[in-house]
């Protein structure tokens, strides 16, 4: 490693702990994914169980169990609570950030590698999983690791003078095999897919489903032999003494097209790629790190009956989200043509506004066969089967494509680093347009952000959407007049601080005080305080027709769910009297309060669609 290596990497990871660790237990658990994580893992703390995960008392069977296990560690050292449970996301997020830096620097060279961690550091998407109590974080992290591993086994880089004037990053890539794009040593592929086995421990098959694919599409591509005779004709006169009818061009040039696009994947030659890769010895490497966790959770838990953990997990978490859209995610905005294109757009942001430009110049660089061309090849098949397969999934979520961001941002880095050298193949006005871009977010934010906070939260928190949207406003200001006066590299400072101040306060400061507004803290110190007052002796606290795993966390007890209309409601509190009842204000209206209860009220924001949370906490009357 070179002494620019360790400039960049200490710059990268200040950067890294300024957004990510301040504050980092603020928030209340209120995501609902956060929220399941967190208690799973507490629970399986409290109760002594390492092998299956059980949520409030029940078999939880979406995800594997190594998250629970970091979590479970985690809490060991910091205690149950918020910095306990998000703690490991942000160790896996600085690791990703400097695999990203690595491969950047590998395929292209260090300023690719620098920028690019810069941008997805600052990323809105990366930045809220680097700070969540989820597997996503940790899941990026092992998909970009294998791919990393694949890349040091394929290639390697040419010893170089660094004295030397003449010496340049973009020389020193070749490959380990001439023409040969995968590790030739059986131990090299064995190595790439034990750590796609850690991450099937992580998330699931699709920690090694997709990171093959990505290699195999690469692989598809590189693999293909020179353009034959059978190549369908193009132009003019191709292969006809007689000048052709303009329909007839346009028909033989789509036909061509249609034959680049499907020539890879012709049967023999996707067969040959196929077995060149080893499946066997692939399957054995994941089964061997990943198989024996999961018989044993089979086998505790009654293997592929319904309740069981493979049931649970493998049918209807992996087959039932891939072909049947889940809590109601069926709805126009999930259509595939445009949903995780715009989510890019959003969870990038502020980087994505140099999407077109980044995505032109590398398109540009791999038609011009510069020395980029394989780097580039592999980042947009990385990017493209992840967010491809994701769009062919009925159930999607913009946390799916996390994994994807190391591969845009590194595309994002080759232009950002080409426009610091002067070097870019594109017009340099797409500057121009990217920052007039983001000076007109910032005043959507201070306005239209400014009305929308009003109405479905609060008129105190306004000053959230006005900050954010002035950062963006005078910090792409300032860029864009920049770009007439100051080098590229100035430019690019200002707008990485304005970046940078514009992602720290939304996740310090804007996320903790919205999250002030989620009652699950004060409802777990009142279940704990009842409990207190009752003794040694469990109570019994039950949810009507409401529940969100952040009760149970912060209340360190499981919940009994129920539900019916507001007589059964009547007739649990008169019958069966339990210590705590929660219930929608809207089903408690009206209720006879039996004698020996109060009530206590809760408020919580939510946008109108969805069930309102105002419920009220009926505590049975102390002795």
């Amino acid at each position: 490693m070179q002494k620019n290596d360790l400039l960049y990497i200490g710059i990268l990871f200040l950067v890294a702990m300024v957004l990510y660790l301040p504050n980092l237990g603020g928030p209340t658990l209120w995501d609902i994914d956060e929220a399941r994580f967190a208690t799973c893992s507490a629970e399986l703390l409290r109760s002594g169980n390492w092998i299956v995960p059980q949520l409030n008392g029940e078999v939880y069977g979406t995800k594997p169990i190594l998250m629970f296990w970091f979590m479970m560690l985690s809490y060991q050292v910091f205690g149950i609570n918020e910095i306990g449970a998000r703690f490991p996301s942000v160790v896996f997020a600085m690791a990703t950030l400097f695999l990203t830096y690595q491969i950047g620097s590998f395929f292209f060279s260090r300023k690719v590698g620098f920028w690019a961690v810069i941008a997805l550091s600052a990323s809105i998407m990366f930045s809220i999983e680097a700070r969540a109590a989820t597997p996503d974080s940790p899941l990026t992290f092992f998909v970009a690791l294998s791919l990393y591993v694949w890349a040091c086994g394929t290639f390697q880089r040419r010893n170089i003078n660094l004295e030397s004037s003449a010496a340049t990053e973009e020389s020193v890539l070749q490959l380990r095999t001439e023409g040969r794009y995968y590790p030739k040593e059986t131990w090299r592929i064995a190595m790439i897919y034990l750590v796609m086995g850690v991450g099937v421990l992580m998330k699931g098959p699709l920690a090694c489903v997709l990171p093959t694919a990505i290699l195999g599409m690469f692989l598809l591509i590189k693999r293909l032999p020179p353009l034959g005779e059978h190549m369908p004709p193009s132009g003019e006169h191709a292969g006809s003494p007689l000048p052709q009818s303009q329909p007839k061009k346009i028909v033989q040039q789509c036909g061509r097209y249609f034959y680049l696009v499907l020539r890879p994947f012709f049967p023999v030659h996707f067969l040959k790629t196929v077995w060149f890769m080893r499946p066997f010895t692939a399957i054995l490497a994941v089964a061997v790190v990943a198989l024996p966790w999961y018989l044993l959770a089979g086998w505790k838990t009654g293997w592929f009956t319904p309740g069981g953990y493979l049931y649970e997990f493998l049918y209807v978490n992996n087959f039932q989200r891939a072909t049947q859209p889940f809590d109601g995610r069926d709805s126009f905005l999930y259509n595939p043509l445009f949903f995780y294109p715009l989510t890019i757009l959003i969870c990038f942001f502020p980087w994505s506004l140099f999407t077109i430009p980044a995505v032109g110049e590398n398109v540009k660089q791999f038609r011009a066969k510069t020395t980029y061309r394989d780097g580039i090849l592999f980042l947009f098949c990385w990017a493209f089967v992840w967010v491809g397969c994701f769009s062919v999934a009925v159930t999607k979520l913009p946390s799916y494509i996390v994994p994807m961001y190391p591969a845009f941002a590194l595309l994002t880095g080759i232009y950002i680093a080409n426009w610091t050298e002067g070097k870019t193949l594109v017009r340099p006005h797409w500057n121009k347009i990217a920052f007039g871009i983001g000076i007109g977010v910032g005043m959507a934010m201070m306005t239209i952000g400014s009305l929308c906070t009003t109405i479905l939260i609060s008129t105190k928190e306004v000053v959230i959407p006005i900050v954010l949207g002035l950062i963006l406003l005078v910090g792409c200001t300032y860029c864009f007049v920049s770009l007439w006066s100051k080098p590229p590299l100035a430019t690019l400072v200002r707008f990485t601080l304005t970046a940078i101040l514009f992602t720290g306060f939304l996740h310090i400061v804007g996320v903790n005080s919205i999250s002030t507004y989620h009652p699950a803290r004060e409802i777990g110190a009142a279940v704990r305080q009842r409990q207190a007052e009752t003794g040694d002796t469990p109570i019994r606290v039950v949810t009507y027709n409401c529940f969100q795993q952040s009760w149970v966390f912060y209340s360190e007890r499981p919940f009994e769910r129920r539900g019916g209309t507001a007589e059964d409601l009547q007739a649990l509190l008169e019958q069966e009297r339990p210590e705590i009842v929660l219930a929608p204000a809207s089903l408690a209206e009206g209720l006879a309060i039996p004698p020996g209860y109060h009530q206590q009220v809760f408020r919580d924001f939510r946008l109108p669609k969805r069930p309102p949370l105002v419920m009220f906490v009926l505590f049975h009357a102390t002795d």
